[in-house]
């Protein structure tokens, strides 16, 4: 790590208040790696980077303040504080969106998602009404997508099934001699095919 501090000249409060600067070291950074994150974390011993920041960002996202990362990242409070206002700061819109969902179920009672299932929030649990919203959206795009699968099976005439969804991924039982790049090509098509309901592609 401190290799790439040195070669960038590079630190954490960069990040914090040269957002722009920042995001220019981190470009060079994974480039000389084809943007591959796994073999950039390798370069320099922090294979466990990613995961510790994903650990993090959820924590946020489940509606966990700085205590419940401060286990995770073995941090200080006062660490994990600053860390959540530079998230504040990075990402301010994430920040906006949790806020307006904590206030529509509270004023509701539900949210709905955008497969127009409705969840039903206790207010004394507003707060984890953000997770709510991205576990139940995923949740329905998978039953959807299981359904869409099975009724793809049955009109192209395949002697397949769904099996059973494991998480996000789906595992499918396919007579040998029917399987082709064509069948997986569609199956892929299908899972990640949100009829726009979200803003953004779902391969």
């Amino acid at each position: 790590i401190e290799a790439v501090h040195e070669k960038y000249e590079w630190s954490p409060s960069l990040m914090c208040g040269e957002k722009e600067f920042g995001y220019q070291i981190c470009d060079a950074w994974l480039a000389e790696f084809d943007y591959d994150i796994v073999k950039a974390e390798k370069s320099v011993g922090s294979s466990n980077s990613r995961s510790r920041g994903m650990s993090s960002f959820f924590a946020k996202l489940y509606g966990g303040g700085p205590a419940a990362i401060t286990t995770v990242l073995r941090i200080t409070l006062r660490e994990a504080e600053a860390l959540m206002r530079d998230l504040d700061r990075a990402m301010p819109e994430i920040k906006s969106y949790m806020t307006t969902m904590i206030q529509v179920s509270r004023q509701q009672g539900f949210i709905v998602n955008p497969y127009g299932r409705k969840v039903r929030v206790d207010p004394e649990l507003a707060y984890k009404a953000t997770n709510w919203m991205i576990q139940g959206t995923a949740a329905s795009m998978a039953k959807e997508a299981i359904v869409e699968c099975d009724r793809y099976f049955h009109e192209a005439g395949l002697d397949a099934m769904v099996l059973l969804p494991i998480h996000d991924e789906l595992i499918f039982e396919i007579r040998r001699g029917q399987e082709s790049k064509e069948v997986a090509d569609n199956l892929c098509r299908i899972m990640g095919n949100h009829k726009g309901r979200l803003t953004v592609p779902m391969p």
